[in-house]
């Protein structure tokens, strides 16, 4: 009896364990899923002149997310990358980030100069992160406080809204 009793809790066992997993935090294997904000320009200001300084604050919907350097607790310097351009090493830029709560919108604004001026043809792309089990759709996303400067002069002038395009992965 006890040896059937035995045998039957052994063959419980195995075929209970194999199901379990091991334990540990649920979804460490989970891919956290990325949101790509293309924001492009047409690259030249009234008159001709070439576009050589960019300011624009993008709103975040609740559970989107920025790299952030640890040494720092900053934006990390890959989050926002001129595409496109001849010399990247000549473009500075300051990144702000404010992170999204469940009651406010969260926002990443910077300022992005380049020497050389922004081409027709280049586009600031900025790398976000998605937190696990949050879905936002594109028109979440905005842009406001967007302004551009002159390469010749800097001073600041206020043209069409950019184009703003998000690509969920």
């Amino acid at each position: 009896m006890y040896r059937n009793l035995a045998l039957c809790a052994a063959l419980l066992c195995c075929l209970i364990l194999p199901g379990c997993g091991g334990g540990g935090s649920a979804g460490s294997n989970a891919a956290t899923a990325k949101a790509v904000t293309k924001v492009q320009t047409a690259g030249l200001l009234p008159g001709g002149e070439v576009l050589g300084a960019i300011r624009i604050t993008l709103g975040l919907p609740y559970g989107v997310t920025v790299a952030l350097d640890p040494a720092t607790g900053l934006p990390a310097a890959n989050v926002v990358q001129l595409v496109g351009a001849a010399d990247p090493t000549l473009v500075f830029q300051q990144v702000h980030y404010l992170a999204p709560t469940p009651t406010a919108r969260g926002s990443l604004s910077f300022v992005v100069v380049n020497a050389q001026g922004f081409g027709a043809l280049e586009y600031l792309a900025v790398q976000l992160d998605i937190t696990p089990g949050y879905f936002p759709a594109a028109g979440d996303f905005t842009v406001s406080d967007f302004a551009v400067a002159g390469i010749s002069n800097y001073q600041e002038t206020t043209i069409s809204n950019p184009t703003l395009s998000v690509e969920i992965k």
